[in-house]
C-alpha cells in the first residue's frame, strides 16, 4: 500500500505497522528521517500487519515452560 500527501514524521512508524510499505515524500530530509524511524524500534507490544511478533509472543516463544505458563496466567 502506498501513502501519499502530507505524511507527518510522527505518523510514519504507525503507517509502517499498519501495512504501508511505500511512501511518497516531498523533502529529501523526510526520506532520511523516515528510513531512520523504520530501523529505530525492533520490539513492539501490539500485533500489527507487518508480520513482526509482539513482545509477549516473542517472550513466550523463548521462555522455559514454567515461565510461559505464568505469563499466560497473568494475561
Amino acid at each position: 500500500m502506498r501513502a501519499t500527501g502530507d505524511i507527518l514524521r510522527d505518523q510514519f512508524q504507525f503507517l509502517l505497522r499498519a501495512g504501508f510499505d511505500s511512501f511518497e515524500v516531498k523533502k529529501p530530509a523526510d526520506a532520511r528521517v523516515f528510513a531512520e524511524a523504520a530501523a529505530r524500534f525492533s520490539v513492539f507490544y501490539q500485533p500489527s500487519a507487518d508480520g513482526r511478533l509482539p513482545a509477549l509472543r516473542r517472550r513466550l516463544q523463548g521462555a522455559p515452560a514454567a515461565t510461559a505458563a505464568r505469563a499466560r496466567e497473568a494475561v
